[in-house]
């Protein structure tokens, strides 16, 4: 970790090495990315606040070449990556609740048109995805530490208990569930294999379990070594996934992808079986040549943006979208992003504020703002197709794309 002495001693016991895979437990991981001094995402400041509360941890990418699975190599404590303004909600992004509306297609798919007895969500948010089955449920459970010794605004009728997956007694606080949700939980999770136990152990026979994360294939097909960071400490690949659900003892259903989140995440489901769980397919495991191919492409593609920015520097250049993961892009362009006019951002409740570690203010363009003088960055690409939309729509002179996959 680096931001001088102080801080790494501040900040040094909150950083935990990870040596073995937590899917297969194989040891002997390989370093695949390294990550010197990598910046914290999501985290907006007032100008002025004190931005030394935020260092910057080194870190890097393992891979296990026995299962397929990618995770981080540090641990870093929750209570400092998800400190309380940490401000991520799914209903308050138009993404995350397309991304929860998907989810609740694909369960009504696998399901069948099925009611449920208990539906337990574990990394309930702001209970959006829970409360797509009321009505399809006698109870709702909700998870999640945001509502640690508070309760949410608005539960409608669900039970939430405010603790990290890892604390719940499932057996006793939410047991017998014959659904169990969970939708980008686990790759924050250090050890996902035992909560996942303990709930598939708790649940109902046959009960169903619908998990997303973040997909290591689309992220290598996509080139979007900017989603490497440090909240997301597991990367599952389809094959790894698939040894996670035998290594429960669960059995495998069904798959898909949702290409319009996050580049394409993962949607599986299994089910708690009555006897033997049959065999799941056998699924292609990323090689550790392709990540290292991929992220060669991944380096020669900010390597042109940044000769492009070098050639527009004459020239007036505003950022467009002030993304939660904005932090890492710059990283990786190695920059501070301080050559910028302004980063311009439509949601006024991000008007004015800053990141801990980019010197720059986020603005509001006015109605009738115009880019026809100047060139454009497109600075949030998890939003790439509107925003590239929009910056059209205001007559950017040139465009920069910072991947050329969107």
């Amino acid at each position: 970790m680096s931001t001088g002495p102080e801080i790494e001693k501040k900040y040094f016991s909150v950083s935990r090495e990870r040596d073995r895979c937590i899917v297969c437990g194989r040891a002997g991981l390989t370093e695949v990315l390294p990550l010197p001094a990598l910046p914290l995402t999501g985290i907006f400041l007032q100008p002025g606040e004190d931005r030394s509360r935020y260092p910057n941890f080194d870190q890097a990418l393992l891979f296990c070449d026995e299962c397929g699975h990618g995770q981080l190599r540090f641990f870093i404590d929750p209570k400092v990556v998800y400190g309380s303004i940490y401000t991520h909600r799914s209903s308050r992004s138009p993404i995350a609740a397309g991304g929860n509306d998907f989810f609740a297609a694909f369960v009504g798919q696998v399901a069948a048109g099925r009611n449920f007895n208990r539906v337990v969500d574990i990394g309930c948010n702001d209970l959006y995805l829970l409360g797509k089955f009321r009505g399809r449920a006698a109870e709702l459970i909700g998870i999640d530490p945001i509502w640690r010794g508070k309760a949410p605004p608005e539960s409608g009728g669900a039970r939430v208990i405010g603790k990290f997956a890892e604390e719940v007694d499932f057996e006793r606080e939410a047991g017998g569930a014959d659904l169990v949700l969970s939708a980008h939980t686990f790759e924050h999770v250090d050890s996902p294999l035992a909560p996942l136990a303990r709930a598939l152990a708790a649940a109902a026979p046959g009960a169903l379990f619908v998990i997303e994360v973040p997909s290591l294939d689309t992220l290598l097909a996509n080139l979007r070594f900017d989603q490497v960071f440090h909240q997301h400490v597991n990367y599952f690949s389809l094959a790894s996934m698939s040894r996670l659900i035998r290594e429960l003892g669960g059995e495998y259903l069904a798959h898909t992808y949702n290409y319009g989140y996050w580049g394409g995440t993962m949607l599986v489901a299994f089910r708690k079986p009555a006897g033997r769980p049959a065999p799941p397919p056998e699924f292609n495991r990323p090689a550790r040549e392709s990540i290292a191919e991929s992220y060669a492409r991944f380096r020669e593609q900010m390597d042109l943006v940044r000769r492009a920015l070098l050639a527009a520097r004459h020239e007036t250049i505003y950022g467009y979208g002030a993304a939660q993961m904005l932090p890492t892009l710059a990283y990786h362009l190695r920059s501070d992003l301080s050559f910028l006019a302004g980063l311009l951002d439509d949601d006024p409740a991000r008007g004015g504020l800053t990141y801990p570690t980019l010197p720059i203010i986020i603005r509001n363009p006015a109605d009738d703002f115009s880019l026809a003088n100047s060139t454009a960055l497109l600075t949030a690409l998890d939003s790439a197709r509107p925003i590239l939309r929009r910056l059209i729509a205001l007559g950017a002179r040139r465009i920069i794309l910072p991947l050329p996959i969107l």
